[in-house]
């Protein structure tokens, strides 16, 4: 009886997705988890500007076609005054719309993470590079965005469609996310 347990439980592990091992700390921020064999590529400073945009980390699946997601902060100084895990539910889907008259899209959710029940609003988008799934929430004018695609290739040159597949690892790693708190 132990034993089909075992096998039984085994499946459900299998059939329930990636497994998350690896961390991704950003100091000071987040730390978020990652599928195990995916690779950390750091983050990419050379477009970052000071109080404006950073780009917080890279992590990359390990296949040529394989999700990659980008951790990036702007900072909207018009929002200075908006902790949107603070605001009603209305104002979480006036800042999702505000993030859609943007971008464009679709809204797939309002999605709120963890212990603080953090709101991210879950787009999907069609950016310059293609297909996008995009997960976005504000604190005092920071916009912490995750976006999620994949390339077509091993040339990287195209981004290919994403499946429901991507989107279910994407809001695995959303979900993961545990603010550090000083």
């Amino acid at each position: 009886m132990t034993r089909k347990i075992c096998i039984l439980l085994a499946a459900l592990m299998a059939l329930s997705g990636t497994a998350l091992a690896a961390t991704l700390t950003i100091p000071d921020i987040l730390t978020l988890t990652y599928p195990d064999g995916w690779e950390d590529c750091g983050a990419d400073d050379r477009d970052d500007m000071a109080n404006e945009y950073y780009n917080l980390g890279f992590i990359a699946g390990p296949g040529d076609t394989d999700l990659n997601l980008s951790v990036d902060l702007y900072y909207f100084p018009e929002f200075a005054d908006i902790r949107l895990f603070e605001v009603d539910e209305q104002g979480t889907l006036d800042y999702a719309d505000w993030l859609l008259s943007d971008y464009g899209g679709e809204l797939i959710e309002i999605r709120r993470v963890g212990a603080h029940e953090i709101p991210f609003a879950i787009l999907e988008i069609e950016d310059s590079y293609g297909p996008c799934y995009i997960a976005e929430t504000l604190t005092n004018g920071w916009d912490l965005c995750l976006s999620a695609y994949a390339y077509a290739d091993a040339r990287y040159d195209d981004s290919r469609e994403l499946t429901q597949a991507d989107l279910a690892q994407f809001l695995q790693i959303v979900d993961s996310i545990v603010p550090i708190v000083n």
